[in-house]
């Protein structure tokens, strides 16, 4: 599902497709050209393959993949996330799924 947050009203909108004009189902504005939520969906999947990817990596190995891995997708890698994730490895937990990072990024500090 994708997500858009209206600039005129700053109220979410969903869809399960990026096909035609968006209209926001609120104020009833064009948000065609709002960019969704989609570029989060997939870095957290990236984010997952890489530390399920480094497992036998050193910490500073995947501390440079995460890095890129923000970089590419025009997002700033901050070094707290990034270093949560590389301790969230080495504390021997396994990542299964998406929702796991999905937790470790959106969630506040004092829940981890």
């Amino acid at each position: 599902m994708l997500k858009k947050t209206c600039p005129y009203c700053n109220k979410n909108s969903y869809s399960a497709t990026l096909n035609g004009i968006w209209i926001c189902p609120h104020c009833q504005k064009d948000i065609s050209d709002v960019p969704t939520n989609s570029h989060i969906i997939n870095l957290e999947k990236k984010l997952v393959d890489l530390v399920q990817k480094h497992q036998d990596k050193s910490s500073q190995e995947l501390e440079e993949a995460l890095r890129k891995a923000f970089a590419e997708a025009g997002v700033p890698g901050d070094e707290v996330w990034i270093k949560l994730l590389v301790k969230f490895r080495d504390s021997a937990q396994q990542i299964t799924e998406k929702s796991t990072v999905t937790y470790i990024m959106y969630e506040p500090c004092n829940k981890i």
